[in-house]
């Protein structure tokens, strides 16, 4: 939900707003997003430019909202140390 208040749609044209990507990141103990594990696992409906977009408008969200850290509980840090988000326009 954190990463939701910074997803900015704005510039998405009407094919990226049809496409979903699934993103890949792994994060450090204090909740912070590393940078170089961030990739895109898929994506669907759209084309490979449509879904570049949305990952780059996803990445932007990810970092922005990131750089303070998730708040997520340390003694779980197993479970959400390497996650898997869906990025769905339709639904931000």
């Amino acid at each position: 939900l954190k990463i939701a208040e910074c997803w900015n749609l704005g510039a998405l044209s009407a094919a990226a707003l049809s496409t979903i990507v699934v993103v890949e990141m792994e994060l450090t103990l204090d909740g912070k997003p590393v940078a170089n594990s961030i990739k895109m696992l898929g994506f669907e409906g759209g084309n490979d430019t449509s879904a570049e977009r949305v990952f780059e408008t996803a990445l932007r969200a990810i970092r922005g909202c990131g750089a303070q850290g998730f708040d997520l509980p340390k003694d779980k840090y197993e479970s959400w140390r390497r996650v898997e988000l869906t990025f769905n326009p339709k639904k931000m």
